[in-house]
């Protein structure tokens, strides 16, 4: 496995920047972990995803857009522990802020999840391959629903909007198992 497979010792190397603000002015902070920013593998599995990979009311053309995945009690587990500690240290440098979890709980019929951000275009878009390695396109031209996805993901940030703070989980490879039935094909023929 070439990425670390994503654990809660991790957590015991990660820190959180000062605050900075960038050009179009939202502030955030950087997270390393031993002075570094690490791919991370989330799960020894693939992890399924049951919606396409999108902006909420999107045109289709935006560069960074929302994958959701569902998450395991193992991944929830160590999910966890990464809100515990991101939550204790924004709090040092936004006090007033209620943080935004990483973890989105489960809702009725919906197991809990995991958020991430998916750049689609430039020098930090998304790798996105079969499980034959032969390379997809973009994750806009990728129909991400019913899909089961290793995620490869980096904790980019930590960003303060108003009175929310949170942690960027960036994807930046995914490995795509296809849904078993295609789409296309009519289920009565």
């Amino acid at each position: 496995m070439p990425f670390q497979l994503l654990s809660a010792d991790a957590i015991n190397t990660a820190t959180v920047g000062e605050q900075q603000v960038s050009r179009k002015g939202q502030k955030f902070s950087e997270i390393r972990f031993s002075g570094n920013q690490p791919c991370f593998q989330l799960s020894a599995e693939a992890l399924y995803s049951p919606f396409k990979a999108g902006v909420y009311q999107g045109t289709g053309q935006e560069t960074r857009v929302n994958l959701d995945l569902q998450i395991t009690d193992d991944l929830f587990n160590v999910l966890s522990l990464f809100d515990h500690h991101f939550e204790k240290e924004l709090k040092k440098l936004a006090p007033k802020a209620n943080y935004h979890k990483l973890i989105q709980e489960p809702e009725g019929d919906y197991p809990a999840r995991i958020r991430l951000k998916v750049n689609a275009t430039g020098p930090m878009a998304a790798r996105l391959w079969r499980p034959d390695q032969t390379m997809l396109g973009d994750i806009r031209s990728v129909n991400t629903m019913g899909t089961r996805v290793i995620a490869i993901v980096c904790f980019t940030k930590a960003w303060y909007m108003g009175s929310l703070a949170g942690v960027t989980a960036e994807l930046r490879h995914g490995v795509i198992y296809e849904a078993d039935a295609p789409d296309d094909v009519f289920p009565l023929a």
